[in-house]
């Protein structure tokens, strides 16, 4: 096995370790609401959707500073970076007494999300460019398979262990996806076939640059032109 394919084998484990623990809480949001003190019904379905809602809100609005510093430190400690604060916030779910508490964590963890997007991005630079499809498509099965297996684990430990303890052995998954990113995951790049490291070539483009190529506006007025003048009904 060449090392790109050990590097990709390894980062769909992580990815599948995490992300088994990630969905061992999520479907039973609405159990945990309730728990906390929250029974009126309208109430318990307007804080689960805003306690699922607010995550990937923030952890979007927040994706191109993360991008900023993956930039500059590496794709690899960003993942370390989320999965180390992955550990603590959701362990610390598993303590709160309170909704407001709970929502208050959602919040941080989307502060500091990210996760699968540079496992992405990992997968993509970490293999020899005619790879990248394969690496890509190993990390994503890793992914959705692992939402298939985390909801059934998640309601077999909170059905005979308890709602809390769901977080606190996500936390533990995430931990141990943590350990195997650093110890297995070996960030470099790719090498040729004469050992040496496979050449990259790294380019940037504004606006400005992509409305000045050679036949751009040309095909933008044809295409625009064409589209007005056509009347759909797509719902």
């Amino acid at each position: 096995m060449e090392s790109w394919e050990r590097n990709v084998w390894a980062l769909a484990l992580v990815v599948f370790i995490a992300f088994v623990g990630f969905q061992f809480f999520s479907p039973f949001l609405p159990l945990y609401v309730i728990e906390l003190g929250v029974t009126e019904p309208t109430r318990v379905a307007l804080w689960s959707g805003a306690l699922t809602a607010v995550t990937p809100a923030v952890s979007g609005l927040l994706g191109p500073l993360w991008g900023r510093f993956a930039d500059r430190v590496g794709r690899k400690m960003m993942m370390i970076r989320s999965l180390a604060g992955f550990v603590i916030i959701v362990a610390a779910m598993g303590l709160v007494t309170s909704v407001t508490q709970l929502m208050i964590l959602r919040v941080l963890q989307g502060v500091i999300a990210g996760f699968s997007v540079f496992a992405m991005a990992l997968a993509s630079v970490s293999c020899p460019k005619d790879k990248v499809p394969v690496a890509i498509g190993r990390v994503q099965g890793a992914q959705l398979l692992s939402v298939a297996i985390g909801p059934a684990a998640g309601g077999y430990v909170a059905s005979h262990f308890g709602l809390r303890y769901a977080f606190f052995v996500t936390a533990g998954m995430c931990a141990l996806s943590l350990v195997g990113l650093i110890l297995l995951f070996d960030e470099g790049r790719p090498r040729a076939a004469d050992g040496a490291a496979a050449p990259t070539r790294e380019s940037s483009f504004t606006l400005r640059d992509v409305l000045g190529l050679r036949g751009f506006s040309s095909c933008s007025s044809s295409a625009s032109s064409s589209t007005a003048g056509c009347r759909c009904s797509c719902p």
